[in-house]
This record gives C-alpha cells, structure tokens and sequence, in this order.
C-alpha cells in the first residue's frame, strides 16, 4: 500500500473513532482505541497534527458552502488567512464562472444525491487573494454528523506541474521542427548536388 493511501485510510480510521468518542461510544473510555486511548483531546490533537502537516489544502465546508476550517497548506497555497476564510463561503477561491455557480452545485447535490464531483478527483482552477487564477487538482469528500451534511476538499497547486508539461510540450516540437529541417536541409543539399 503507498504512503497516500495508508494516509487516507489512517484518516479515516481517526475521524471514525475521533466520532465515535465524540457521541459517547465506550470504546473510547475504556483505553481499547489505539489512537485515543489517552483520551478524546489527545485523538484530536493528533489528528489535527496529521493534516496541518499536509501539503495539500484541506477545505471542510458545510451545506451552505461556508468554509468551516483550513489547514496551513490553504492559508499559502490561497494566501489568505485563517480569519480571512472561516465564515465566508468556498467560491472566494474560485475564479469565474465557478464563483458564481458552486452554490448551485451544492444545491442540487442535496436535493439529487447526484455526485458529480465527490469522490472523483479532477483538475480546475483556483483563485488567489491577490486574483491571480492558478491550476489545481480537487478531491471532495462528504460526511454526515448529527444530521448535517458537510464536505472536505483537498486542493494540490498543479503550477509546477503544468509549466513542465507545457515545457514538454515545446521540447517535442522544437526536436519535431529540427528533424523537419534536417530532412529539407538533406532533400536540399541532395538537389544542389544533381544541381552541380
């Protein structure tokens, strides 16, 4: 198993238990959780660890699109502070037409149970404080708790990543443009020697 997916299932495996102590399970109390056997606060903290660490944006939204948490990556990924994006809504990282959209996406979501983005990575664009449109790729995830419904995105800056593929891009066509040349320089130097 690669590292990324032991880190996925390990997550899910803390936000389970994590909920579990959290609605009173007594598991949790009794010292048998492997992560919490120190109690709930030290899960958490743990947790909490786990994916300020990451380098990838971790956004948890709720139903309204209301951005609830980030983690460290967003904050610089974004450029944005925490305070600056807790409470507002998820779309001041989206440039337009999506800005203006997502509202209507989480909307029938929840009145469909369509997933069209959830669970399915896929690569957008985001927007900086500073306006500045970039690529990423977005995983969404969705979780219940308490009868609300509430989304996790995980955002990757593909910059780098775009600018070497676009610099392979113009590498395969400059050698395509030097063999075309070679090839009319030879048909060329053979003509001028019939030529001469």
């Amino acid at each position: 198993m690669d590292e990324a997916k032991f880190l996925k299932k390990r997550i899910s495996e803390l936000e389970r238990e994590i909920g579990a102590c959290r609605s009173g399970d007594s598991n949790c109390s009794d010292g048998n959780s492997s992560v919490l056997s120190n109690g709930a606060g030290d899960g958490e903290e743990r947790l909490r660890s786990i994916v300020e660490c990451v380098i990838d944006a971790i956004i948890m939204i709720n139903s309204r699109g209301l951005i609830l948490s980030v983690n460290t990556a967003a904050t610089r990924i974004f450029q944005y502070s925490r305070e600056e994006l807790v409470g507002e809504n998820v779309s001041i990282l989206m440039p337009e037409p999506f800005r203006a959209l997502h509202d209507t996406f989480i909307d029938n979501y929840l009145e469909t149970g369509e997933e069209k983005i959830i669970g399915v990575g896929r690569e957008t664009l985001g927007k900086r404080k500073d306006g500045h449109v970039f690529p990423i790729d977005i995983s969404v995830a969705k979780f219940e708790q308490r009868g609300q419904i509430f989304f996790t995105g995980i955002v990757r800056d593909i910059t780098q990543r775009k600018q070497l593929e676009e610099q392979l891009r113009q590498a395969e066509k400059m050698e395509s443009v030097g063999r075309l040349a070679g090839g009319i320089a030879h048909d060329f130097n053979n003509q001028l020697g019939m030529i001469l």
